[in-house]
């Protein structure tokens, strides 16, 4: 139960942005049967407001293919940084282009 004030996270899958190699990392079997099922979600303010919560910050991730993230990871230093150097990356693109539409978008929603 989440008290009258309570937040938590979303993240969804943009159906839209799939690619050749949407989810690569997962199992072929699991990556088409999301592929087959996943239908694009009504707007999320809208499924929120009905339920009684409400959007109060969205923000889009993961905007190269899995090869694009693959190579980082492989390439950068393991040094235990590889995940701060991503998120660098993932702002600059915020920045560049800042129309940009990632493949999940994460919510911190509010219980109104």
């Amino acid at each position: 139960m989440l008290r009258s004030d309570g937040h938590f996270v979303l993240s969804i899958w943009k159906p839209k942005s799939f690619c050749e190699n949407f989810l690569s990392i997962i199992p072929e079997d699991i990556r088409i049967n999301l592929q087959e099922r996943y239908r694009e979600m009504q707007p999320i303010d809208d499924v929120l407001n009905k339920t009684g919560f409400k959007c109060i910050k969205k923000i889009d991730t993961i905007f190269g293919d899995d090869r694009t993230y693959s190579h980082l990871l492989e390439n950068l230093p393991k040094d235990g940084y590889q995940s701060e150097i991503i998120c660098h990356f993932e702002n600059a693109i915020r920045q560049i282009f800042p129309n940009s539409k990632g493949r999940l978008g994460i919510y911190l929603c509010k219980k109104i």
